[in-house]
């Protein structure tokens, strides 16, 4: 795959999160200092008040950064998602984003991962910014998404 191969970085929660600091600051923290911003929208992502800090968190860093910045991946077709875990801001971003909407068909997939690769564009070097909230690592970004994405 090519994810690896173009010096994209993913930060993932259980891999870069520092232990005992706080979760909200962590988060702040690498969504300010990502380049873009994945969400990949599910009941579980729903369900999550963290993922709906997140959700929030990002969509406060599209308005301020005035550029593209977040990458919408609906994992599930919106019409299976329950309406009741629906907020208004997902509406939002739903109603005027452009999003990208997972499959299981290898035909699919292919046109999936087309248009994310255009959707990142290039990666762009952000330097060695040491933080005290998350490990560095990024061993493994090749796979990482494609994990998370499959059921």
């Amino acid at each position: 795959m090519w994810w690896g191969h173009n010096n994209y970085n993913i930060c993932i929660d259980d891999r870069n999160f520092m232990p005992g600091a706080y979760i909200a600051d962590i988060i702040i923290e690498s969504i300010s200092k990502s380049n873009k911003i994945i969400l990949i929208i599910s009941h579980n992502f729903l369900r999550s008040g963290w993922c709906t800090f997140e959700m929030n968190l990002a969509r406060g860093e599209l308005a301020t950064r005035g550029r593209d910045c977040l990458i919408l991946i609906l994992k599930e077709p919106v019409d299976v998602l329950p309406p009741e875990l629906i907020t208004p801001t997902l509406r939002s971003l739903l109603e005027t984003r452009v999003y990208l909407e997972w499959s299981e068909d290898e035909d699919r997939k292919q046109l999936f991962w087309r248009k994310m690769k255009d959707a990142l564009g290039d990666p762009r070097y952000q330097g060695n910014e040491d933080s005290q909230y998350l490990y560095q690592s990024n061993d493994g970004d090749n796979e990482v998404l494609q994990e998370l994405l499959e059921p």
